[in-house]
């Protein structure tokens, strides 16, 4: 309550200090408006995810081990009008996302709608250097090993930002997922009060912040999320360097702390990469990735790392889509990757890449080995298999074009520990995208 009152002072605060700013006759010489349109289609399959060609018996009856097969069409399509002021900013981006394959005569199942998926006003300027955006906005920083939005709809909230020549900093309030909102406010069930059994919602509070120092960028942060009882904390840092001509190298380190269901949060999450890219086109890398597990669950600790949203983890989108190996990532909930406690295959995870890749001309192939394992186990084999995947991409006629397609040989956790078989799965798509700006003033 203390936290709500303090925000609601904030806005206050905010809004008186804008003053005269907000009514400044530079609003009346009008704004310059750019836009753009983005549009973006995938074709995603999979086959045998879970590690079984052969029929097996189940208490429906006897089911066909080769029929895990499957594919379907996602697309994006979305709009943005950008109003910009001496002093103001106003945004908004229309769109809609999703799986598309309605029947055009049953109208079922009912493709998805458009909506509003960022809507937000910035007042420039308005204390010291910092700026204020309130509405509906992207919530994505790193490679999501803390907080990503899933690239597609934004989180409401308040944010304070600046961003000068070496160092940037948000100050911000999200609400990650609203439970109550107007329900709760209109539809109460004692007339003349509020709710009190109000479902809680997200709420999200931190800082992230960038230096450039040199050679080296260093980011770190501090997320606080509070759902009812449960409070977790993430302090971390991403830091980058470019030592060397062609060398990227990186390393993200997140730690949990606080409580929440009855044990104190003690997870942490790590990214560490290098890359090598030569003159010529040849990029050469390898990296490594953890979200840490729990062996003791009785010891009033959760070493599970999640993330804030329990949103995907990008791994860099250098494949056009989130997570680690095509095949691996076809195998999680909405193949989508999720640092979430309920996603087996992404949480109490360890995994290896290494990959060697090539631009001829504007085609650009790739080959990577994956290797995947459980990071804390109390009984069980923690080997999960290796995927190899490759990738090509490329521009035809001004669309990006690109597929993948990996092959992911289980491992011993997956077939003596779970129980299931030694199949290898496989996964994959194809993508396309095309987007445009504009400007009419």
């Amino acid at each position: 309550m203390k936290m709500k009152k303090l925000m609601i002072l904030l806005a206050a605060v905010c809004l008186m200090t804008a003053g005269t700013g907000l009514w400044a006759d530079d609003a009346d010489k009008g704004p310059e408006i750019t836009g753009g349109a983005t549009f973006y289609w995938y074709t995603f399959m999979w086959g045998n995810t879970d590690f079984n060609n052969d029929n097996y018996t189940s208490n429906t009856g006897t089911v066909d081990g080769s029929g895990d097969t499957y594919n379907y069409n996602y697309g994006h399509g979305s709009m943005w009008l950008k109003a910009d002021w001496e002093g103001a900013t106003v945004f908004a981006k229309l769109g809609a996302w999703g799986p598309f394959g309605m029947q055009p005569i049953y109208t079922a199942p009912l493709d998805p709608s458009a909506r509003l998926l960022e809507g937000y006003i910035d007042i420039k300027k308005l204390i010291g250097p910092f700026s204020l955006r309130v509405g509906k906005f992207r919530f994505a920083y790193g490679e999501g090993l803390v907080a990503f939005d899933g690239g597609e709809d934004g989180t409401t909230g308040y944010q304070l930002f600046a961003a000068e020549k070496n160092w940037s900093l948000d100050l911000f309030y999200r609400k990650g997922q609203d439970n109550a909102g107007w329900n709760e406010m209109a539809f109460n069930p004692t007339p003349g009060s509020r709710n009190p059994d109000a479902t809680d919602d997200w709420n999200v509070w931190g800082a992230y912040a960038t230096l450039k120092l040199n050679k080296f960028t260093v980011s770190p942060y501090l997320f606080y999320k509070k759902f009812g009882d449960d409070k977790p904390m993430w302090i971390g840092a991403d830091v980058s360097a470019s030592l060397v001509k062609g060398l990227a190298l990186k390393l993200e380190y997140a730690q949990m702390f606080g409580s929440g269901w009855g044990q104190d949060y003690n997870g942490f999450g790590m990214i560490l990469k290098a890359d090598y890219t030569t003159d010529s086109g040849l990029n050469v890398g390898a990296g490594y990735v953890i979200a840490s597990g729990d062996d003791d669950y009785a010891d009033g600790k959760n070493g599970t790392y999640e993330a804030v949203l329990h949103n995907p983890y990008t791994g860099g989108f250098y494949k056009g889509w989130v997570g680690l190996g095509p095949a691996h990532m076809c195998a999680t909930v909405a193949g989508f990757s999720l640092l979430a406690p309920f996603e087996y295959l992404m949480t109490n995870v360890t995994s290896m890449n290494l990959h060697v890749g090539y631009k001829i001309n504007n085609v650009m192939l790739r080959l990577d080995f994956y290797k995947y394992g459980k990071h804390k186990l109390a009984v069980g084999d923690k080997d999960m298999g290796y995927e190899i995947a490759v990738l090509a991409m490329t521009n035809i006629k001004g669309i990006d074009v690109g597929g993948t397609f990996g092959v992911w040989k289980p491992g011993d956790h997956i077939s003596k520990t779970l129980n299931k078989g030694d199949d290898s799965a496989y996964g994959g798509y194809i993508f396309f995208s095309k987007g445009f700006d504009f400007k009419l003033r």
